[in-house]
C-alpha cells in the first residue's frame, strides 16, 4: 500500500497530469477525457487530496479481479 498526496488547486493542467504521472497514478481513457474536457475548470485555491494505491494482490486478489470484486473488497475493510 502506498499514500500519496496531490495538489490540484492552483495548478494548471499540465502541472496536474505532471503530479499524477511522478506519482505513478494512471488514467484510464475516460480518466483522460475528463481531464481533457472543455467544460473542465481548475480551482484557483489550493486543494490537496491523498490517494491510496493498492495492489490487487494486497487485496487478496492474486489472479486479478473484476471492479465489482474490489469494490466489495474495499468497502469490507473500511
Amino acid at each position: 500500500m502506498k499514500e500519496v498526496i496531490v495538489d490540484y488547486g492552483g495548478v494548471s493542467l499540465a502541472r496536474l497530469c505532471q503530479q499524477l504521472e511522478e506519482q505513478q497514478i494512471h488514467l484510464n481513457a475516460y480518466g483522460n477525457q475528463l481531464l481533457r474536457h472543455p467544460h473542465l475548470s481548475l480551482s484557483a485555491d489550493k486543494q490537496r487530496a491523498t490517494c491510496v494505491i493498492v495492489s490487487l494482490k494486497e487485496l487478496g486478489l492474486t489472479q486479478g479481479g473484476s471492479l465489482t470484486e474490489i469494490l466489495q473488497l474495499h468497502f469490507l475493510m473500511d
